[in-house]
């Protein structure tokens, strides 16, 4: 796949912030279609917040594809706290959780 995609640079993006770079995507498909997209900002952006259900399905997603596997009682146990972290008195606690086993 990756000797059929081809980088190039669009002069005419031109960041808004220091922090973001808009970003654009063309695919074109074997019998000549194309498909285009471009963003400004990308979801999960100051800009462009997730909702509160796309940050728990995010949250899932991580755990699933953990590099160090997490189940699902202890990530239940860390969206837990980091669904109340304002009130979390030690990031301790929060970071025990993700490392016990």
């Amino acid at each position: 796949m990756a000797n059929r995609v081809t980088a190039v640079a669009d002069e005419g993006l031109v960041a808004r912030d220091r922090d973001v770079q808009p970003q654009s995507v063309e695919i074109v498909t074997k019998d000549g279609k194309s498909y285009f997209n471009r963003v400004d900002y990308p979801k999960g952006s100051p800009q462009w917040p997730m909702t509160p259900e796309e940050r728990k399905n995010k949250f899932w997603d991580c755990v699933v594809h953990a590099a160090v596997p997490i189940d699902r009682q202890r990530g239940q146990k860390a969206l837990d706290i980091i669904e109340n972290l304002e009130r979390l008195d030690k990031v301790s606690r929060l970071a025990a959780v993700l490392r016990s086993q």
